[in-house]
């Protein structure tokens, strides 16, 4: 049957076509457009950045809050030293930044709450979603004098640069 037909001239020559216009331009479209279409989307994509300043600044306050081993020098994220170390001083002493950039810290530990700028926490965490951002951190801990599991929390609301 496909012998009868490619021995045909006019179905020769309409096979000829549709295989010049199914295979020669459609890929032919494809490559091109696969050719200014690829390069603009790699160099035109947005980065889903955050901000490294502040991510960089929660991970140091991880840190601070952790217990150290007195043996080892290892930190134990999974601990803390005790209940006090939830404290306005401590809030304080989490922030490394300049003291005029706009950030505020909240500290909590299972109903205790700390704040760092409560002024400011209270007027940017309504607006966070629009012109403020904000990282929660919230980890269960063990408090070691104790031996007790408690949920810390850490939020830091700041301003974008």
């Amino acid at each position: 049957m496909v012998l009868k037909i490619l021995s045909n001239k006019k179905a020769t020559w309409a096979w000829a076509d549709f295989l010049y216009f199914f295979f020669y331009v459609g890929l032919t479209f494809v490559l091109a457009l696969s050719i200014s279409h690829i390069p603009d989307s790699i160099l035109n994509s947005v980065l889903q950045k955050g901000n490294l300043e502040y991510t960089t600044n929660n991970a140091r306050m991880d840190v601070m809050l952790a217990y150290k081993d007195p043996f080892s020098g290892r930190f134990d994220y999974g601990k803390i030293e005790s209940e006090d170390i939830i404290s306005v001083d401590t809030a304080r002493n989490l922030v490394v930044f300049p003291k005029n950039k706009r950030i505020a810290i909240v500290l909590g530990l299972d109903g205790k709450t700390v704040y760092y700028k409560k002024g400011f926490y209270d007027i940017a965490k309504p607006l966070t979603p629009i012109t403020y951002e904000s990282i929660v951190n919230s980890r269960l801990v063990k408090i070691q004098n104790i031996d007790e599991w408690k949920k810390l929390t850490i939020e830091q609301v700041y301003k974008p640069i």
